[in-house]
This record gives C-alpha cells, structure tokens and sequence, in this order.
C-alpha cells in the first residue's frame, strides 16, 4: 500500500490531483489553485453531505471576506466624504475672509476718494484765496 495513490478531483479548480497513500486523512493543497483538500481515509468515503458542508462552508467565508471589504471600502467611503466637509469648511471659511477683506478694501477706497474730494475743495479754496490776496495787491 505504500506505493498507493488516491485520485480526487479539486472543488476549486476541477482538475484531478493525485496524492500518495501516505496523506490519507489530511488536509492538502491543491498543486494547481492552491485550495486545500480533505484527503479522504480509504475506510470513509466522502459523502454528498460531506462535499456540500465543505462546499457551503468555504462560501461562506468567502463572503464573510467580501463584507469585511464591503465594511473596509464603507470606511474609507466616510473617511473621505468627512475629508471633503472638512476642505468645504476651509473653502467658505476662506470665502469669507475674502469677503471681509473686500469690504474693508472698498471701505478704505470710498474714505480715500473722500480725502481726495476734501484736499481738492482744500487746493481751491487755497487757490482762490492766493488770487484774492494777489487782486488786493500782494504778493
């Protein structure tokens, strides 16, 4: 029996594999995909109930992976949308800065056009005060 050989057919992949006798009754990997395989003893033969709970429950875990990545992309999903209300946060709080400068600039604008209308009826009134003083005769 030492040079005995057990053929199966791999779930994962579909091709056949063949392991010594020696690995009756252990878990093996699939040369091809790299599943594992229950190697059954040559006193219990595999049943339909057997290849079903395998079957059933490597689905399962395949979907318990999805959902920890379905649960991973979900965080990283809030991560960036709290990102993005952070940056909308700095934006209109740099709108209304912007806003508040441009209000002081037309402040300061309309205060200066002010001063220059005030030294313009200054430069006149200094300038008709000059032709007065030279129509009575002085210099």
């Amino acid at each position: 029996m030492a040079d005995a050989r057990i053929q199966m057919k791999c779930e994962g992949c579909g091709k056949t594999v063949t392991f010594p006798a020696a690995d009756l009754g252990t878990v093996q990997e699939c040369p091809d995909c790299g599943g594992y395989l229950d190697v059954p003893e040559l006193t219990r033969v595999p049943t339909v109930y057997d290849q079903q709970t395998d079957a059933y429950t490597r689905q399962s875990e395949e979907t318990e992976r999805q959902l920890r990545r379905s649960g991973d992309q979900q965080e990283e999903t809030e991560r960036q949308l709290r990102l993005t209300g952070q940056q909308q946060e700095q934006t209109q709080r740099q709108l209304d800065q912007r806003d508040r400068l441009a209000a002081l600039e037309e402040q300061l604008l309309d205060r200066v056009i002010r001063l220059l209308d005030r030294w313009e009826a200054l430069a006149t009134r200094a300038d008709q005060a000059l032709s007065d003083l030279e129509k009575r005769g002085r210099p």
